[in-house]
């Protein structure tokens, strides 16, 4: 809560009032929904090593939820959404799907989800981004995003299992951390150590990782 008050000072939602909540799951991930909502994995806890790693990630989703990426999403799916509700009044009157049902409403689903693929990723620069204005502002260490998209991206043995292939797919990944790599080449952002506070971190995250 201290990071994210202290960062929402400087985003367009200052008054907005962010809530900040911790999962119980050992990937690493993050999510935002409207109204200020925010949720940080445990797995994600352990892919930082400091303050301005976590402030990264807290940045990353009030861009979503001040840039409205998730209304956006909800208005431009709204046909799908619809589909699926009729589908699923249609399967309470007629009974479950068979097999070959399944199969082709696996394979809509799936050719959906790479329609908007691009423009879900287009989402992640564009928080990743102004993410990294916003840790430059509030003076963090704007780097960090790259630092930890890199530990999820290749983690270390004793922590191969928090890259969530649900969240993100690794080609995804791979294309996302080379994004952010230029945006910190192009604005010549530099890491800072003395801004990067590890022992408040550690301090204050120590029963949480």
């Amino acid at each position: 809560n201290m990071i994210g008050n202290y960062l929402s000072k400087y985003t367009k939602a200052y008054d907005l009032g962010f809530r900040f909540y911790i999962l119980n799951d050992d990937h690493a991930a993050a999510y935002s929904i409207p109204g200020g909502y925010i949720f940080v994995t445990k797995g994600m806890f352990k892919a930082c090593t400091n303050e301005a790693d976590l402030a990264s990630v807290i940045a990353h989703e009030m861009v979503h939820i001040v840039q409205r990426h998730g209304v956006k999403e909800l208005k431009k799916s709204e046909a799908k959404i619809k589909a699926e509700s009729a589908f699923a009044e249609l399967e309470e009157e007629t009974g479950p799907m068979d097999e070959a049902e399944k199969e082709l409403e696996e394979y809509a689903d799936n050719v959906y989800q790479n329609l908007i693929s691009p423009r879900l990723l287009a989402y992640e620069a564009d928080a990743d981004r102004l993410a990294m204005i916003y840790m430059k502002r509030a003076g963090y260490d704007p780097t960090a995003l790259q630092a930890v998209l890199q530990r999820i991206y290749e983690p270390s043995s004793s922590s191969s299992d928090i890259f969530d292939d649900k969240y993100m797919k690794k080609d995804d990944m791979k294309d996302r951390l080379l994004k952010v790599q230029k945006v910190v080449r192009d604005e010549g952002y530099r890491s800072r150590s003395d801004r990067q506070y590890a022992d408040r971190f550690n301090k204050y995250t120590s029963g949480v990782r």
